[in-house]
Formats: structure tokens, C-alpha cells, sequence
């Protein structure tokens, strides 16, 4: 084997380590993230749970592996309730960080529609705040740590404020959509370059939008009590959760060097 071939050789090996070393890398630093773990579990627990409704049961060979991935679905639900204690916190702050906003500029004046949007952002930082702390109770009930009668009073209000949070996202990220749709109209009338950045920013705001609606799917679901096939609820979880994973992959992914 001549030098060059060995040098060429050697430098794929070091790049194939690499890649590899980055990705567990990325594997470790998502698993050691309560955000990270939870979306995983997310995209298993409603996988599992949907090919046991639509007949996919490779547990049918062996029928005591049933119970055995109920309980495994029932263990992820469960352990996710317990990893998102206390998310209310960053609500909060997010909340405080608001408002203090506003307070630190009172001589400033908002038009009407920069008013409307940020009573929309308060009232949805205060819903999703409210919505967890109800979800931290239904935990604390199930578990034993609260009187359990907690848990029918607070779960269908947690189903309207995550419905209302929901919702306020929906119309912010459509009415974001519109302006970025005119901008994007305005270049091409203007005969400007495609701007790349704007592309990058329709495509994210798009999966954002789907995940959205994924969630309304599944929230609905609770909110209406629909009896229509429980596929879709589950469908849509899974869709939600690997939107979410799949993001939070990346931007993992590009702050891990290697």
C-alpha cells in the first residue's frame, strides 16, 4: 500500500470515529436533559400504544408480553409526569420577563396590534403556567402525595388551558406565516435573490405549525371527548413527539463539536 493510499485510508478511519464519537455524544447530552428524555419516551410510549390498537401485536406469538408493553406504555406516561414537575417555573419567568419588559419602557406606545399580541403571549404564558401546575397536581394525586380527589378536578382544566395554549400558538404562527408569505411576495415582485434565510424560517414555521396542530388533534380528543377511531390521537402523539425529537436532534447535533 502506497503512502498517499495509507494517509487516505487513515484520515476516512479518523472521520468515521468521529462522526461516530459525535454521535453518541449528541445520544448522551440529549439523555441527560429532562426536554431530551421526555420527547423520546413521547415518540415510544404512543408508538406502542398504536400498534397495539391497530392490530401490528407481535405479542400475539407470546401472549404474555401484553401486559408486560401496557406496562411499559403506562411506565413512560407516567415517568414523563414526573420528569416535567415544576415546568411551570420557566413559564413563569418567561411571564415575569414579559411584563417587566413592557414596565421597563411605560413612555413607549404600542400600536394596536402590537398590544394585541402581547396581551395574546401573557395570556398564553399564564394558560400554559396554570395548565402545569394542574398537570403537577394530577401527578402528585396519582402518586399518592396529594388526596387523589385532586386529580378529576383538575384534569379537565388542564385539557382547556392546553386547548387555549394551543390555540393562541396556532393563530401567532399563522399570523407569522401571512407576514412572512408577503414578504416573501414583496421580494419576488421586487425581482430580489430567493433569501435562503426566509426559506429556512417558512420551513421551520411550518413543522412548528404541524406539531401544533398534531397536539390540537390529540388534545381535542380529551377536550370533546370524541369516540371516533382512537388511531388518530395516538397517530398524532407520535407525530408531535418526532417533530419535536427530531428538532431537538439538531440543534443538538450542531452544538456538539467534535
Amino acid at each position: 500500500m502506497t503512502l498517499e493510499k495509507l494517509t487516505s485510508h487513515n484520515v476516512k478511519e479518523v472521520i468515521y470515529a468521529a462522526k461516530h464519537a459525535k454521535f453518541y455524544s449528541v445520544i448522551a447530552k440529549l439523555f441527560s436533559t429532562c426536554d431530551g428524555r421526555d420527547k423520546f419516551m413521547k415518540v415510544i410510549q404512543y408508538t406502542l400504544a398504536l400498534l397495539m390498537l391497530i392490530g401490528i401485536k407481535p405479542y400475539n406469538l407470546i401472549p404474555k408480553l401484553q401486559p408486560k408493553i401496557q406496562n411499559i406504555i403506562g411506565m413512560f406516561g407516567d415517568t414523563r409526569k414526573v420528569i416535567r414537575l415544576g415546568n411551570f417555573t420557566s413559564n413563569l419567568s418567561k411571564l415575569i420577563y414579559l411584563v417587566q419588559g413592557k414596565g421597563l419602557n411605560p413612555s413607549k406606545k404600542l400600536s394596536e396590534l402590537e398590544n394585541s399580541h402581547y396581551n395574546l403571549l401573557v395570556l398564553r404564558y399564564t394558560s400554559e403556567m396554570i395548565n402545569n401546575i394542574t398537570d403537577d397536581l394530577y401527578c402528585l394525586g396519582k402518586f399518592g402525595v396529594i388526596d387523589k380527589s385532586i386529580q378529576p378536578i383538575v384534569k379537565p382544566i388542564s385539557i382547556n388551558l392546553w386547548w387555549t395554549t394551543l390555540s393562541i400558538d396556532m393563530y401567532l404562527n399563522f399570523r407569522k406565516l401571512i407576514n412572512l408569505h408577503s414578504q416573501q411576495e414583496l421580494d419576488r415582485l421586487r425581482g430580489d435573490p430567493v433569501n435562503q434565510k426566509l426559506e429556512a424560517e417558512l420551513s421551520t414555521l411550518k413543522w412548528t405549525m404541524t406539531k401544533i396542530g398534531a397536539d390540537m388533534i390529540f388534545c381535542a380528543y380529551d377536550l370533546f371527548n370524541i369516540k371516533a377511531n382512537p388511531h388518530y390521537q395516538h397517530s398524532s402523539g407520535i407525530l408531535s413527539g418526532l417533530i419535536s425529537a427530531s428538532r431537538l436532534w439538531t440543534s443538538t447535533y450542531s452544538s456538539v463539536t467534535y
